[in-house]
């Protein structure tokens, strides 16, 4: 930063302690104008000279790249030659991990209306797309990285934070496996494989996207194994699909995220952009099959004349915003003739009076009246052969 901001920032009078952190120490500023900034210190090897040019030099970008998406970097260097310190704007809500995830603070529960957690990682990608446009890998792409901010409208915005000090991975901090977080603070979840291996390129921050909103619209990772254990499998298992991990997501939205979390970053899509618009693509169409997974026996009848189809899953197409199921706190008890679903999950109210369960076959009293009737054919065969071997039984009287 230039002299003129280095005076400013060093009048700011420190708060209250954000974060402490075994990488970084994180601390709340306030300049005299009542301003807030947050204070992100960082420390480096002595001899890492790599990493502090590689700060100093992403510094200068991003105090320069302003983005409605971004969080601003309005000032920042090193310092004692061992410590990294940045200035970036003060988000008093707090992460994206805070609102979906951190005890005490959490403002949103998993899994979020598809449109919600589409609007997110749109604003997410074109804050990415930024960086990339800029030169820049962000390299630690989480949720914990993705600021909240609410605008004028009081709607809460992202924007990507923390994008100085990322080499390969998060500068190999954690390659020891010590300190590791968990749950969705674990910032493996949104590594990439090439990334793993010291290889990061741009579309590894599309593999951390797809990873993010697959998170935003099923509450769970897509992972069948341990974050660590898929990078470091041989054969790797398949990821989950996320419209059987949230029944109200169309079924398109599994081709889209499985092409962002390519092991292959040239299989991904061309930019963090292109996949966005995709995903949008399947979760803004009105005409998108919703899918609710359930057993082949279980598939209720139809009320209309129309055979149940003959497949494990039941497509029905719905305009949105109207899904077949609907996310609630206490989730409701079962519907005769319909599928269980999943927890704090409940049936909409037209997919209810669409099914109804099988009926029993009833009989009215004149079906019973005809069906205890003796039919007259019979009378007649009967009579015919009685009189014939009263006939019979005569004529041989008559001979003897």
């Amino acid at each position: 930063m230039d002299e003129l901001a280095a005076a400013q920032f060093a009048k700011l009078r420190a708060v209250r302690p954000i974060a402490e952190r075994a990488d970084a120490a994180i601390w709340l500023m306030e300049g005299a104008a009542g301003a807030q900034f947050a204070r992100k210190t960082m420390s480096v090897p002595l001899f890492a000279v790599r990493s502090r040019g590689l700060f100093m030099q992403r510094l200068h970008v991003l105090a320069h790249l302003h983005h409605p998406h971004l969080a601003s970097v309005p000032a920042g260097r090193v310092q004692k030659r061992r410590e990294c310190l940045v200035y970036t704007e003060y988000a008093p809500r707090g992460s994206l991990y805070d609102a979906v995830a951190a005890p005490g603070k959490r403002l949103w529960a998993l899994p979020l209306p598809p449109l919600d957690a589409l609007r997110l990682t749109q604003e997410i990608a074109e804050g990415v797309q930024a960086l990339h446009s800029a030169g820049l890998i962000h390299g630690g792409l989480k949720l914990g990285n993705v600021l909240l901010v609410a605008d004028a409208d009081g709607q809460w915005r992202a924007k990507v934070t923390d994008a100085l000090l990322h080499e390969g991975f998060a500068g190999g901090a954690l390659r020891g496996g010590s300190a590791r977080p968990t749950d969705l603070a674990d910032p493996w979840l949104f590594l990439a494989p090439e990334q793993y291996a010291g290889r990061p390129e741009l579309a590894s921050d599309q593999y951390a996207l797809a990873v993010l909103a697959f998170v935003l619209l099923t509450g769970e990772t897509p992972y069948t194994l341990d974050a660590v254990a898929h990078l470091q499998a041989r054969d790797v298992p398949p990821y989950q699909k996320a419209s059987v991990a949230n029944p109200i997501l169309p079924l398109g939205v599994d081709a889209v995220l499985w092409r962002g979390l390519s092991r292959a970053p040239k299989a991904r899509y061309p930019s963090v952009r292109a996949f966005a618009a995709a995903l949008a693509g399947v979760l803004g169409d009105r005409d998108a099959p919703r899918a609710v997974s359930i057993a082949p026996s279980s598939i209720p009848i139809l009320r209309a004349a129309v055979p149940p189809p003959p497949v494990a899953q039941l497509h029905e197409e719905m305009h949105m915003p109207q899904p077949l199921a609907v996310r609630t706190e206490t989730g409701s008890l079962p519907v005769p003739g319909l599928p269980d679903l999943p927890a704090n999950y409940s049936w909409v109210p037209d997919v209810v009076s669409a099914y109804r369960a099988p009926d029993a076959p009833v009989i009215s009293a004149k079906t019973m009246t005809r069906r205890s009737a003796v039919p007259a054919g019979v009378i007649i065969a009967v009579t015919t052969l009685l009189l014939l071997l009263a006939l019979l039984l005569a004529v041989m009287l008559l001979h003897h």
